[in-house]
């Protein structure tokens, strides 16, 4: 796992000069009990920027999800931060997709 310092470090810069950190966004969750993570909606373009080197760059292991909009939009899809034990159960009977 990647450590919170370093994700404190790189950014996520939109086109309409919102930013926030991957460890905000990894810390951003719909309440303290739940993996489900809160979505950073960009509706413009946007960068990663870090002073980072390429080597710690490198050596992180984690991942970034994009989704498209018309799938954010679907109240079936959900993405988990998943860092300790927890129970994950939808609502309807029905297909969902989850992202771990």
């Amino acid at each position: 796992m990647d450590r919170d310092e370093l994700l404190a470090q790189i950014y996520v810069k939109t086109d309409d000069n919102r930013n926030t950190s991957l460890e905000a966004m990894k810390n951003s969750k719909e309440n303290e009990s739940s993996g489900l993570l809160t979505p950073f909606r960009v509706t413009s373009g946007a960068r990663l920027i870090s002073p980072l080197s390429d080597t710690l760059i490198k050596s992180l292991t984690g991942f970034l999800y994009v989704t498209t909009a018309e799938q954010s939009k679907d109240p079936h899809f959900h993405v988990y931060d998943v860092d300790r034990f927890q129970i994950i159960e939808t609502k309807e009977n029905r297909n969902s997709t989850l992202v771990f």
